[in-house]
């Protein structure tokens, strides 16, 4: 993922852990262009959900909603599994 001039960050680390060995994942979401990250939330299962905006025309979509941007810049809506390595969905909505 990622590659613009701006990305997504998303990350999960582990509290009781110290350093390096806290991270559980860290991963960029992003298209060509720029974006950025405004809220992040888990459920009961431990899935990230992560808003934003992005400017990008190849976003990374997966089941979406709206699959393609409407306008200058699109607000996404992500949700990753629990290890970080699987987007569950992704859309844009604008």
């Amino acid at each position: 993922y990622g590659g613009g001039d701006y990305d997504a960050v998303a990350a999960r680390f582990d509290p009781s852990q110290t350093g390096v060995s806290s991270c559980i994942y860290s991963t960029c979401l992003g298209g060509v262009n720029s974006e950025a990250a405004y809220s992040a939330s888990v459920d009961s299962a431990e899935r990230l959900y992560l808003t934003g905006y992005t400017y990008s025309n190849n976003f990374p979509t997966y089941s979406p909603f709206q699959s393609s941007r409407m306008g200058a810049a699109d607000v996404f809506v992500t949700r990753l599994s629990s290890s970080g390595s699987t987007i569950s969905y992704s859309t844009y909505l604008g």
